[in-house]
């Protein structure tokens, strides 16, 4: 096993056994992995500017305006360099985010707004989860082209 593996391995038991000690069962844990659609033309994606996420709670807003950043604190979204990895190569991936909550049932639906350079939504999608408190929710979000059909949920109650 290599070093990096090693601490991955230890990384996760860490983790697995926090989520097992007391306390912890109260919280539902969301990753959601942040992809764009492939059929995104390379004009739009490189144009994407900012990625703002909005957590609903059926139809309560219950998180508005989260700015999706990377773990080193930087905006995964940025222009022209959204749609590609540190080393400036293509991909779709945008990142992952996390989010917890103490509610003991219902559903949880992330959506994701993504803005070009001139402050309009040009790319958004959701996904959405169920609470399971004590467990980790893992979900898959694609963001696509929304043109004119775009939706304004920034003030969203």
């Amino acid at each position: 096993m290599t070093g990096l593996r090693r601490v991955a391995c230890l990384i996760g038991s860490a983790v697995a056994l926090f989520l097992s000690t007391g306390g912890c069962s109260d919280y539902s844990y969301f990753n959601v992995h942040v992809t764009l659609d492939p059929s995104i033309d390379d004009t739009t994606q490189r144009n994407i500017d900012s990625c703002v996420v909005y957590v609903f709670a059926g139809n309560e807003q219950i998180e508005g305006h989260k700015v999706l950043t990377n773990i080193n604190g930087t905006a995964a979204c940025r222009a022209p360099y959204t749609g590609t990895d540190d080393y400036h190569n293509d991909t779709n991936d945008i990142g992952t985010m996390d989010y917890s909550t103490a509610r003991s049932s219902g559903s949880i639906r992330f959506f994701i707004d993504m803005e070009s350079l001139d402050q309009k939504p040009s790319v958004q999608g959701s996904a959405q989860g169920n609470v399971n408190p004590g467990q980790v929710i893992s979900l898959n979000l694609v963001a696509e082209s929304c043109g004119t059909t775009c939706q304004d949920v920034s003030g969203y109650k």
